[in-house]
């Protein structure tokens, strides 16, 4: 199944980054405990970039919101697209990089623009990130569609594909980064990007990783032992 991921403040990383992962929150968990867990890190670890999964409401903050509506109860997609302004607004104050993800509606596969109106819950949502994808698996169409693409370049046939909808600071959005994906491990190799409509990108990316060198080296073996039985033959 697909998911968006939503990072909600875009910085350049320094050659040497430091990464938290912030732990589950538990269901009496609250916003200013967030805080106060991604202060004391930045302090004691000097953290920069963090990783929050996911995006969901806990009792904790269900009842810190209300609290601060005056007692006014809220629709959970209000309550999500508050959460989403409280995550940007840590990220902003502490200065850090937070990525988080968030579910998807249930019909993402018959939709023919994988964007924002797929995010399930508040479309509020796709306001407050600086940038916003959904990752999802290749189709049989979408092979298709690319074919030309790959042949031309020799590359594989991706597994992946990153729908961008949204990149505040970047030329690339609304489009597709189409992937060769080790899931065993979680690497992810972008080949190439292609606007929505499948017509390619002529943007940089290095189409030359280990993941994709590795597969390329068996083709050429594969294909000089065809060479070489055709000739015994």
């Amino acid at each position: 199944p697909g998911f968006a991921t939503l990072p909600f403040r875009v910085t350049r990383p320094p050659v040497q980054a430091s990464l938290a992962t912030v732990r589950r929150l538990i269901m009496r968990d609250t916003f200013k405990n967030l805080s106060n867990l991604i202060k004391n890190s930045i302090k004691k670890l000097g953290i920069e970039y963090i990783v929050f999964d996911y995006l969901q409401t806990t009792c904790g903050m269900l009842a810190e919101i209300t609290q601060q509506s005056g007692g006014i109860k809220l629709r959970e997609d209000q309550v999500l697209s508050l959460t989403a302004a409280k995550i940007k607004e840590i990220a902003e104050k502490y200065n850090v990089f937070i990525e988080t993800a968030t579910q998807l509606s249930g019909d993402f596969r018959e939709n023919g623009t994988p964007d924002q109106t797929l995010l399930r819950g508040a479309k509020a949502l796709a306001d407050k990130p600086d940038y916003g994808a959904i990752l999802m698996d290749v189709t049989e169409k979408d092979l298709e569609k690319i074919k030309t693409i790959c042949d031309s370049k020799g590359l594989p046939d991706p597994n992946c594909k990153l729908s961008i909808y949204k990149n505040r600071f970047s030329e690339l959005k609304n489009c597709y980064a189409w992937i060769y994906a080790d899931k065993g491990i979680s690497r992810f190799n972008i080949m190439f990007f292609t606007k929505w409509d499948y017509t390619f990108m002529p943007y940089v990316v290095n189409e030359n990783s280990e993941h994709i060198a590795k597969w390329l080296e068996l083709k050429k073996l594969e294909k000089e032992k065809e060479l070489n039985k055709i000739e015994e033959e």
